[in-house]
C-alpha cells in the first residue's frame, strides 16, 4: 500500500528544489534525500510533515489528500524526529509517555515496549527513566525521541540525520532498529550524510 505521495511538490525559497520533488513510498519502504547543504532537505521533510507550506504540487497519505486531514492527524501517521529533537521538562518516562502526541491524544506509556526500544539503542532502561530529560546528552536525546517517536506507532518517519550525534556503535543499533521497524510495515525518510551505513 502507498503510504505517503508526493507529485511534483515546490517550495520556497530552495531553488534547487524549485524542479519539484516527486516520490511514493510505500509500506515498509524507506527513501533517501539527498542533495547539498543548503537545498532544502530538512524543509521538505517539514513540508512532507505539514510544518511547511508548499507553493504547488499534491502530498497525499494513503491516497487521501493532505487539505483534507487535520494537520494534527497527519502529524500522528507521519511524524518528523528533527536532527535537533526537543525534551520537554520532567523525566525520560514523562517524554516517552507524550509520544509526541498533544494532550488530549496522550496515552498509557506501554513500559515494556517504553524499557525494550532503549535497551536496543544501547542505553540501560532500568537507569534511563527516571532521568531528567533535559540534562541527557546529545546522543542520549537523539536516542530517547526517537523511542518516543515510535511509541507514538507513526505510519512515516521522517529522520533528519538521526546519527549525526552518535558514536559509531550507537550509530548502527539505531540504524539496525529503524531497519527493523521497516520489517513491521513502517515507512522511512531519510536525510544522512552518512547514508552508506544504511546499506550495509
Amino acid at each position: 500500500m502507498t503510504l505517503l505521495e508526493a507529485r511534483k511538490l515546490c517550495f520556497a525559497p530552495h531553488v534547487s528544489l524549485r524542479r519539484r520533488a516527486s516520490f511514493s513510498l510505500e509500506e515498509g519502504q524507506a527513501t533517501h534525500i539527498q542533495g547539498p547543504s543548503g537545498a532544502g532537505k530538512t524543509t521538505l521533510l517539514r513540508v512532507l510533515a505539514r510544518l511547511h507550506g508548499y507553493d504547488a504540487g499534491e502530498l497525499r497519505f494513503r491516497g487521501k489528500d493532505a487539505a483534507l486531514i487535520p494537520p494534527a492527524r497527519w502529524r500522528r501517521q507521519v511524524m518528523l524526529l528533527p536532527q535537533r529533537p526537543a525534551m520537554i521538562p520532567g523525566t525520560v518516562a514523562d517524554n516517552l509517555a507524550l509520544a509526541g502526541a498533544p494532550k488530549r491524544f496522550r496515552r498509557a506509556l506501554d513500559l515494556e515496549r517504553a524499557e525494550l526500544l532503549p535497551a536496543r539503542l544501547g542505553l540501560d532502561p532500568g537507569r534511563l527513566l527516571a532521568l531528567d530529560a533535559l540534562r541527557l546528552s546529545g546522543g542520549e536525546a537523539a536516542r530517547v525521541a526517537l523511542c518516543r517517536a515510535l511509541l507514538a506507532d507513526p505510519a512515516v518517519l521522517l529522520l533528519d540525520e538521526p546519527t549525526a550525534s552518535l558514536d559509531g556503535e550507537s550509530a548502527e543499533a539505531l540504524i539496525g532498529l529503524c531497519v527493523d521497524e521497516l520489517d513491521g510495515g513502517r515507512a522511512l525518510v531519510l536525510v544522512a550524510h552518512d547514508a552508506g551505513l544504511w546499506r550495509e
